[in-house]
């Protein structure tokens, strides 16, 4: 099983599985870590190009709404564009600051402000690092945005230490592990020096790991009481090993979050809520629709708690 596709009951799976079926048997034949970075848009054209074959072998038969050549006769209208409409598109994106043109604003200096904006191909709550691998090996590119910029310096770092590095396992220190630079098979603590052994962290880090996946397994059945257990223990440890901002933590308390909604615990999802929020605002922009959701699902909580009727409602 590819667990990849996902359908809204048994009879909608029945009727595309002589077509996923040949989908399925190609995401499967990828390693196992590979399996899931194949992105929506990959999927799209993979089932086009098999749903062709398929028909051109006459094995499923062709309707009035296969034409493949409509892409190609979509029109660009790119040359119809000109420097008015240019100035008015820049003058549109004003409304959430990012650029400010004047009255004196020419054209060239609008398209330079221009270059400040960046889109976002992949989950952008990640050390720098697993970003950049995700995206050379989802969208073939390297990187070049400010934030992946800093990737080598102290600040980022730092930044990518917290996110997703261990913390120091002194029960009195906050302060992050990172290579020491003196012993390559150590890690040391940047704030009280107190130096830890690298791959016995790393094992340490793989038992949670195979934990969170069994109580991952659980959830997926529906069993919600056990899985809550197993994903508490999960975050026990977690709180051992990673630093309070961490977004291992963070997926952690938002899965457990869900599960206590789906319990009816409103009290403990508000505290799992709220926890989440440290590393939501270090992690996202302040702008990013995320930090929407999950401050209006805080509030939703804060109000809803001694009415907890209410909020099932919602």
């Amino acid at each position: 099983m590819c667990k990849t596709t996902w359908y809204c009951g048994g009879t909608c799976q029945r009727n595309g599985w002589r077509l996923h079926q040949h989908e399925c048997k190609a995401i499967t034949s990828l390693k196992e870590e590979k399996q899931q970075t194949p992105t929506p848009s990959l999927q799209l054209m993979l089932r086009l190009l098999i749903k062709r074959k398929l028909q051109n072998d006459g094995v499923i038969s062709k309707t009035t709404m296969d034409n493949y050549n409509l892409v190609e006769a979509l029109p660009s209208h790119m040359s119809d564009f000109n420097e008015k409409q240019l100035v008015l598109y820049a003058q549109m994106a004003n409304l959430v600051n990012i650029i400010k043109p004047s009255e004196e604003s020419n054209l060239k200096e609008i398209t330079q402000n221009f270059c400040r904006l960046t889109v976002s191909y992949i989950e952008i709550a990640a050390s720098t690092p697993s970003r950049q691998k995700s995206l050379k090996e989802q969208y073939f590119f390297d990187c070049k945005c400010l934030r992946c910029l800093k990737v080598d310096t102290p600040d980022g770092l730092h930044e990518d230490a917290t996110l997703e590095g261990f913390r120091c396992s002194s029960d009195h220190c906050e302060g992050l592990l990172l290579h020491d630079l003196d012993d390559a098979n150590s890690l040391v603590c940047q704030l009280c020096g107190c130096r830890q052994n690298e791959e016995e962290t790393k094992k340490q880090a793989r038992k949670v790991d195979k934990l969170g996946t069994e109580a991952s397994k659980l959830l997926s059945s529906g069993n919600y009481s056990e899985a809550r257990s197993l994903y508490e223990q999960t975050h026990q440890l977690q709180t051992r090993l990673w630093h309070p901002y961490s977004v291992i933590l963070m997926r952690t308390r938002d899965t457990l979050l869900k599960i206590c909604m789906e319990l009816g615990d409103w009290k403990q999802a508000l505290k799992y809520c709220r926890l989440t929020i440290p590393t939501y605002e270090r992690a996202y922009p302040s702008c990013h629709p995320m930090m929407g959701l999950q401050y209006y699902a805080c509030g939703k909580l804060e109000w809803s708690e001694p009415q907890s009727f209410m909020f099932k409602q919602c």
